[in-house]
């Protein structure tokens, strides 16, 4: 079988040929077994080491081939050889026939993607709409993707926001529909309560770094101040606002010093790039957001449109303005009231967003809406 674990068990830099030194004068050799002897084999090149294991149906074993003897490879491209290696390792082939996909295969996949892919922009978005078609797949890999190094283009980061918060609205839906005993039902429901938090989470952190900064200041204020103590402690005496804090903490650190290293190089990526980039936060972190504020605002309320009941409760009226909402209108008309857990997300959403765009009066009717639901009749 193929042992597609070679890439987080063998240090990359052991794979690598060393620049300093001259390239292998002899390529490597092969061992050919036949049921009534063994030879060994001198090949022409490597390329015929890689196209051989690539017949065998053994990609790992075809990469590790190319990356080992890497000056030496002509006709195989190491972008091609990286594509096959997620296929064959996340059963992309497969079309839903054979063995699913299982969980040890995800964690592999999420811990080699920033080994082998590195700074390579192009294959870091190709690989992304690939996982957005996994269950469950951004999710694994949200802590991977890069925030500084390479530059992923804005619309990568909104398709995968977008996508992650249909995935939480989808399981409170399911949820609904399916029949089981309580104590399933609230495991299901504890797992879609998770799935919301890291859609939050991860929209927190590739929004500016300057909502980052009030977040943790807040935060840290709430945790000093004695007149919050009893309303921030966990039953364990501990501060509960803590790991906010150290998650906030490290979403900042990532975004400032986060540097690709991997096997693939964009050519289209420069240190240049990555230095005005860093200049640009320090200038303006307000406005160093990973995906258009105002565009996935404008996309977040249009789920609000699409359900009657929902948009009367929030009474979107558009008649005021010639049949056309209004960032005004989708922020300020808000009434209280019950409201169900998917919508919950929405909302909880929204005002996130109004916090990134520093318009806080609307962040509070958002809140106060999410405060609604505990209200007793």
């Amino acid at each position: 079988s193929d042992n597609y674990l070679f890439v987080l068990s063998e240090p990359i830099g052991d794979l690598l040929p060393d620049s300093a030194l001259p390239s292998r004068a002899s390529p490597p050799i092969m061992t050919a077994i036949y049921s009534y002897d063994l030879c060994l084999v001198q090949t022409r090149d490597v390329d015929d080491v890689v196209s051989y294991t690539r017949s065998l149906g053994k990609p790992s074993l075809a990469l590790k081939q190319a990356l080992a003897h890497r000056r030496e490879v002509r006709r195989h491209g190491l972008d091609q050889l990286v594509d096959d290696y997620f296929v064959a390792l996340l059963r992309m082939r497969s079309n839903g026939k054979g063995r699913p996909l299982s969980f040890s295969r995800l964690k592999i996949a999420t811990e080699s993607l920033p080994i082998l892919l590195g700074g390579d922009s192009r294959m870091w978005q190709r690989w992304l709409f690939m996982f957005s078609k996994i269950p469950g797949g951004l999710y694994a890999i949200r802590e991977k993707i890069p925030v500084r190094d390479p530059d992923l283009p804005a619309f990568v980061f909104e398709m995968s926001l977008e996508k992650m918060l249909e995935e939480a609205l989808s399981n409170y839906n399911e949820q609904k529909n399916r029949p089981g005993d309580e104590s399933q039902q609230n495991k299901e429901y504890l797992v879609g309560e998770k799935m919301a938090d890291l859609f939050l989470e991860t929209m927190r952190s590739w929004g500016p770094t300057s909502a980052l900064r009030r977040r943790i200041q807040l935060h840290r204020y709430c945790a000093q101040n004695q007149q919050w103590g009893l309303q921030w402690h966990s039953l364990s005496g501990s501060s509960a606002v803590v790991p906010f804090i150290r998650q906030a903490e490290k979403d900042l650190h990532r975004r400032i010093s986060q540097t690709a290293f991997g096997v693939l190089s964009d050519a289209h990526h420069s240190p240049s790039s990555t230095h005005n980039s860093s200049i640009r936060q320090s200038i303006d972190s307000s406005k160093d957001s990973l995906f258009d504020v105002e565009h996935l605002i404008t996309r977040l309320a249009s789920r609000f449109q699409l359900d009657v009941k929902l948009a009367s409760r929030f009474q979107l009226d558009d008649n005021d303005n010639g049949g056309a909402l209004t960032d005004s209108d989708r922020s300020s008309k808000i009434i209280l009231g019950d409201l169900k857990d998917n919508y919950a997300v929405i909302v909880e959403s929204m005002a996130e967003l109004e916090l990134m765009r520093e318009r806080f009066d609307r962040a509070l009717g958002y809140y106060l809406t999410i405060g609604s639901k505990f209200m007793v009749p």
